[in-house]
């Protein structure tokens, strides 16, 4: 995905006010992660670790699993390609509507592409693929799969390799991680993302956890130094002081159901019930690209239009929670560009 991501203002010339698109954490970056930050900047004179054996370390130690479990990546998004690579030629079932890089990563390594709709995941085993892509939470809609439903997919399907990504996972209310499974199961990657959660998208930072066979046939893929000096050091800022990442997400599923049922509310507009805090929306009458462009040259409020995610069409839109005030705002701009 080159084009149309969530928080993307470069071909924009208006300037944006508040940015609905983006499903990073609205509160900004951690202050305390700034300041240690500029006191570490002096170490981009230096290569950072090539492996980051020690960022990866840190991150196995958090969940109580061997370091060779743990894979350091350039965001949740090399972690895919990487897996990609790894499987060049094979089959991918992909779980749409969906993140348009478990598409494009197989696609860039030559396998041949499957999709089943979430409600027909009792279908997974008809299918011959190689690996099953599936985002939980879900982007764009939301939706949550259960540990126990994931459990039951290894269990049936021990001949597929299953990629869960958990990137939105702690922007997720009652939100249960796969990454216990690991143990029992050779069969799953679990990718997950610091971006969202720590307000850190522009240094790409995140990893995947696998039994450690599984995982050393994706790494021997990895360039060295793909992960820079600077993101290693935020990486480890973050796991030593967790509690301060924590984001109170009781709050935030309020705040997004408050926000979700102001606009499934307007006339001509039908939203996907969601448990995070994004959510998708659906226009009765009119192009999601047309309200992109009202809301932004009327309000320089930014939407995702959400017609290149796999499933979707000209209709949808994705919105992400900013704030009580904004998203009253952006819901009475919608309602006015419906009624016109």
């Amino acid at each position: 995905m080159l084009n149309g991501h969530g928080n993307s203002h470069f071909n924009i010339k208006e300037l944006i006010q508040k940015d609905f698109s983006s499903n990073i954490w609205y509160r900004g970056l951690n202050t305390n992660l700034s300041v240690y930050l500029e006191s570490t900047i002096h170490n981009v004179v230096n290569y950072p670790v090539v492996d980051a054996i020690n960022l990866q370390q840190i991150v196995a130690n958090s969940y109580g699993l061997t370091h060779n479990s743990v894979c350091i990546t350039n965001g949740a998004t090399e972690a895919f390609y990487l897996i990609a690579h790894a499987f060049s030629c094979k089959k991918s079932l992909i779980v749409i509507p969906s993140f348009s890089e478990y598409n494009d990563a197989p696609l860039l390594y030559k396998h041949s592409i499957e999709t089943i709709r979430s409600a027909d995941l009792d279908k997974v085993k008809d299918s011959d693929a190689n690996l099953v892509w599936i985002g939980n939470p879900n982007n764009p809609d939301g939706k949550v799969l259960q540990i126990h439903t994931i459990e039951e997919l290894l269990k049936e399907n021990k001949e597929k390799v299953f990629v869960i990504d958990e990137a939105y996972a702690e922007v997720c209310n009652n939100f249960n991680s796969a990454i216990s499974l690991i143990s029992q199961y050779d069969n799953v990657f679990i990718v997950k993302s610091m971006t969202k959660q720590c307000v850190i998208p522009g240094l790409r930072l995140g990893y995947f956890i696998a039994n450690e066979a599984l995982r050393d046939k994706v790494a021997a893929y990895r360039m060295p130094w793909s992960v820079n000096s600077i993101a290693l050091d935020a990486g480890s800022y973050i796991f030593n002081h967790l509690d301060d990442f924590t984001i109170d997400t009781k709050e935030l599923k309020k705040e997004s159901l408050q926000f979700q049922n102001t606009v499934n509310a307007i006339d001509g507009i039908e939203v996907i019930p969601s448990e995070t805090n994004y959510f998708l929306c659906k226009l009765i009458n009119h192009k999601a690209a047309d309200l992109q462009s009202y809301l932004i040259g009327n309000y320089g409020f930014l939407i995702r239009e959400a017609s290149n995610f796999e499933g979707l069409d000209a209709s949808y839109f994705r919105l992400a929670i900013q704030g009580e005030d904004y998203n009253t705002q952006c819901a009475n701009a919608i309602k006015e560009f419906v009624s016109k």
